[in-house]
């Protein structure tokens, strides 16, 4: 929702420099898949860890798409749903790349006219300019400052979301810079609803939570659309399906759900955000030569952490309604633990496997 979400993401480029931690073996509680051979960090050690994280709701963490840990901190539990905030815009982003495999957008080079001239013809120059690429990477050029809450909810509450966004000038020239816009990604749900003929939540349903087997969600709508930038509510395992199809090439238990050309693209580099951090398709991404890594984050520290090549996948879920300093302490330590525990913990695993092939 905002781009204080920036200092916890680079604390999670962990990949080149990761360096494990010793402790003393315990017996991990919450599953029975933890490896007997001894180990520098232990499940249960990590989830002990996890515990002293404020306002922690859910910690799950797997391999080669086998579930290692799935822990749920009181009062949560396997059946509660989080507001996985801009997780929203990653989901988003996968529906687009759905619609565009169906024909329903031509392309990501479609301008988004051709969606909302006809809606808001006052606009039409300036939609002619914009394309569903420039909404996927944020470079759409709106003037917008999205670096506290206020201009969020101003949107929000506008009554109009779109004409507000609409209204603001383009303070550069589209695909040129990288910016934070929530509601940017808003004008893809908006889209896909023109696009599709359903809404965005019943397209949803139908074409990839059915198929990810999601079936209790809640979605925010504003003003008649969902909104494709937050208010999205999944349960935590769910959040974990999502990352275990995007490790998996779009796949799940066989069945192709989303074009895996279109994982491909929207977790690839495209747009520049600041140091080794880039953006892909609503996806942030690393620049780490050695091995592909991206993020799906949320306020407050909602996390889908895909690491394609060890096939890890790691998710969390905290309470969304912290707000300033205390939803970044929480993110902050949600990716620091993802750092310094469970990363180096799954590493182990893997050379442990390659050693004993």
């Amino acid at each position: 929702m905002h781009q204080v979400l920036i200092t916890p993401l680079i604390l999670l480029f962990f990949v080149a420099g990761c360096t494990e931690q010793r402790r003393d073996n315990t017996k991990d509680k919450t599953r029975n898949n933890e490896p007997s051979a001894n180990e520098p960090t232990t499940i249960a050690q990590i989830n002990k860890e996890a515990e002293k994280i404020p306002n922690i709701r859910s910690l799950i963490f797997s391999k080669d798409e086998k579930i290692l840990s799935e822990k749920y901190f009181r009062p949560y539990s396997s059946d509660s749903l989080d507001h996985v905030r801009s997780v929203t815009k990653s989901v988003t982003a996968l529906l687009v790349g759905i619609a565009i495999d169906q024909g329903l957008i031509e392309s990501v080079d479609q301008p988004i006219s051709d969606f909302l001239g006809k809606k808001y013809p006052k606009y039409k120059s300036k939609l002619d300019q914009i394309t569903i690429y420039h909404l996927l990477t944020m470079s759409a050029g709106f003037e917008w400052d999205e670096s506290t809450v206020t201009e969020f909810n101003q949107w929000v509450v506008s009554g109009d979301p779109v004409r507000y966004v609409l209204n603001r000038k383009l303070k550069h020239k589209p695909g040129e810079k990288w910016e934070y816009n929530s509601a940017g990604s808003h004008l893809l749900s908006v889209i896909l609803t023109e696009a599709s003929g359903m809404s965005t939540l019943d397209f949803a349903n139908r074409y990839l939570f059915e198929p990810l087997e999601i079936r209790n969600i809640r979605w925010d709508r504003i003003s008649g659309y969902y909104n494709g930038g937050a208010g999205l509510q999944l349960r935590p395992i769910n959040m974990h399906a999502i990352g275990i199809m995007m490790n998996n090439h779009g796949m799940f238990k066989g069945k192709q759900v989303v074009p895996g050309s279109w994982v491909d693209e929207a977790t690839k580099w495209h747009k520049k955000v600041g140091g080794s951090t880039g953006y892909g398709f609503l996806w942030w991404v690393d620049n780490d030569p050695d091995i592909r890594v991206a993020f799906a984050i949320g306020h407050a520290g909602q996390f889908i952490v895909i690491l394609p090549d060890l096939k890890v996948v790691m998710t969390a879920s905290c309470n969304w309604q912290s707000l300033g300093g205390k939803a970044s302490f929480q993110e902050g330590k949600v990716a620091e633990l993802m750092k310094n525990e469970i990363y180096p913990y799954l590493k182990n695993l893997n050379s442990q496997a390659t050693t004993s092939n």
